[in-house]
């Protein structure tokens, strides 16, 4: 299939936005291995954590493994297969593009192990970092070592492009690497794109109305806002209320579980409150039309308050002046 920029774009869009994503990412792949400049992917899964993200993207999208294996030259290396595919000796025609599901340690990214990589970094057109602990550190990544990396790519004046998530949506890495073969996507100050990390779960989730209305769910699996249960989406910028999982079959707000904000910087610890650990007030979301009629309706009353006391001090006024005075 041969698509337009602007038809990939507008693809991408509408995958973004919710609408056709089973058809959309079809035909975006499909497009995108039909391109015929395309920018080969160097494909690092690190120290094994990020199997799941192929796993899941393949599970979701059957052709993806076969055509970006067959028609997007990829290259995988991994902690199997340390010495992988020696670069240097296959030039790729065009600057490629890094995808990473880990980040090496300080000691291992200046070693042997880690050459390919480090040698493609300096002329490679982006960097695409796949899931939580890649974009932020965490259990398996420790702050030095994904500081470390960060100031490499800074240093060789690489774009970095994030893409948090447990595992990743997707059609956030079928849009990504399509909007990288036509350019570069808008970011964050997180370097996500805008597209995908612009909202909150909060602002579009099937249960904005309970929280306005201020219908709390009392238990797991209840009907009612989750943000008493400790939801995080106030805090979460994703598009699992729009998209959601499976082939946009549920997701966990959908099956009665509130968001524990996955692809958020804080997670999991969340500063101390842990996964369902209940946000602060100033967090849930103090635009929404409940906090706005909380704030109205506490202004009203005192303004009803100050209304009583006038008129019963007018009557009292009243009442003493119409006695006779002796």
């Amino acid at each position: 299939m041969t698509l337009t920029r602007r038809q990939i774009l507008q693809w991408t869009s509408a995958i973004a936005a919710g609408t056709l994503v089973s058809e959309g990412l079809v035909n975006v792949t499909r497009a995108l291995a039909a391109q015929p400049s395309r920018n080969p992917i160097l494909w690092f899964a690190l120290e094994g954590g990020g199997h799941t993200q192929l796993t899941h993207l393949t599970r979701e999208l059957p052709e993806f493994l076969d055509l970006v294996t067959t028609q997007f030259q990829v290259e995988r290396y991994d902690w199997l297969e340390p010495a992988g595919v020696d670069v240097k000796t296959n030039p790729f025609p065009s600057a490629p593009v890094l995808v990473l599901e880990g980040v090496p340690s300080k000691a291992d990214l200046m070693g042997e192990r880690y050459s390919a990589l480090r040698n493609e970094l300096s002329r490679a057109k982006a960097v695409v970092m796949l899931g939580t602990e890649a974009c932020y550190g965490g259990f398996l990544t420790p702050t030095e070592d994904l500081n470390a990396f960060q100031a490499l790519c800074k240093t060789s004046s690489t774009p970095v492009v994030k893409l948090p998530g447990i595992p990743v949506p997707p059609h956030h890495i079928v849009g990504t690497l399509a909007y990288l073969e036509l350019g570069f996507p808008r970011v964050d100050a997180f370097r996500r794109p805008v597209m995908y990390y612009s909202e909150t779960v909060c602002q579009r989730c099937e249960r904005r109305g309970d929280l306005e209305q201020g219908r709390f769910s009392e238990s797991l699996g209840e009907p009612g806002c989750l943000y008493l249960r400790g939801c995080k989406g106030p805090v979460t910028h994703n598009t699992c209320a729009v998209n959601k999982w499976n082939g946009g079959e549920n997701w966990c707000v959908g099956a009665g579980s509130p968001c524990t904000g996955c692809s958020d910087p804080s997670y999991p610890d969340f500063g101390g409150l842990g996964l369902y650990g209940r946000l602060p007030g100033d967090q849930m979301g103090i635009h929404s039309t409940l906090s706005q009629q909380v704030e109205t309706a506490g202004w009203g009353m005192f303004g009803l308050a100050g209304m009583g006391l006038a008129l019963h001090l007018l009557k009292k006024y009243l009442r003493f002046d119409s006695e006779p005075h002796s």
